[in-house]
């Protein structure tokens, strides 16, 4: 799969397994060059998968306390009776209000 730092790290072991057994000088210099490559390219995939996930992670809390804060507004309007009435209460107005 492209973009998978795995694969990348497989590639960058073959290329430093296979300057081993260069016999020609520029050549081992190559594949060591295209060695680090590999292993800086996976490198970069790695920091760009985390920043994508908090990223996520992020937008999902965001979302989350958008909603937090709707409930109590709508608990705000409505009275407080009990706990479990408001909650089921907000609950039902919230989905009934965004249909």
């Amino acid at each position: 799969m492209p973009g998978n730092p795995r694969e990348c790290r497989e590639n960058a072991a073959r290329c430093a397994e296979l300057a081993l057994g260069a016999k020609a000088k520029h050549l081992k210099v190559i594949l060591v060059k295209l060695s680090r490559s590999w292993e800086k390219l996976a490198i970069d995939l790695e920091n760009v998968l985390d920043t994508i996930e908090f990223r996520d992670l992020a937008l999902r809390w965001d979302a989350l306390a958008i909603q937090l804060r709707r409930l109590h507004r709508v608990v705000n309007q409505h009275g407080v009776r009990s706990h479990r009435a408001s909650a089921r209460d907000a609950t039902i107005h919230l989905v009934r209000n965004e249909r």
